[in-house]
């Protein structure tokens, strides 16, 4: 193989965990050779739920998936990384701070477009956010999220974190 390498590809998404073993050979410019086994395995993939998401505790590591309904990305002059995503079923949002890449410049991330990121649960100030997070796009077809109607929510005292980085609608309510 080329430069001493071999590729091998797996299913990102499998639904269980598979194990292999690789087993490599090298070989001493005396002829000699030893061989060396790895046990390796990649694991299943979980999307954990939004319900999952808010019970989560520090450190938990999550994987979530989104429309991403805002963007902030260093190279259009923020200071941080920050996607805002809605759950796929639109009842509650994630808020994904510092991502490792810029969104933008970097993954070529656009509102609309489905994401799933990876990360550490850090609650910040009683916020739910996953800090330092890798970003990967799913699907980039452009999909509009409609604000999520919370009036009842915020008239009955509700936590509304749930609805954090959601575009929302608060009805018959005077500041």
């Amino acid at each position: 193989p080329a430069n001493n390498t071999v590729l091998i590809g797996v299913d990102e998404k499998s639904p269980e965990e598979v194990s292999y073993k690789l087993t490599a050979i090298v070989k001493a410019g005396d002829g000699t050779s030893k061989e060396v086994v790895f046990k390796l395995s990649v694991p299943k993939y979980e999307v954990n739920s939004h319900a999952e998401y808010m019970a989560a505790v520090q450190d938990d590591m999550l994987t979530v998936e989104g429309i991403v309904v805002a963007i902030n990305s260093k190279d259009a002059g923020n200071k941080y990384n920050h996607l805002f995503l809605a759950d796929t079923e639109v009842d509650g949002g994630y808020y994904c701070y510092s991502t490792k890449k810029d969104p933008v410049k970097d993954l070529g991330i656009e509102v609309g477009m489905t994401v799933k990121v990876t990360g550490p649960v850090t609650p910040y100030n009683g916020m739910q956010e996953i800090k330092n997070g890798e970003a990967f796009i799913l699907d980039s077809t452009i999909k509009e999220v409609a604000p999520l109607d919370i009036t009842e929510a915020f008239a009955a005292g509700a936590d509304l974190g749930a609805y954090v980085a959601l575009p929302v609608v608060i009805k018959g309510v005077e500041i």
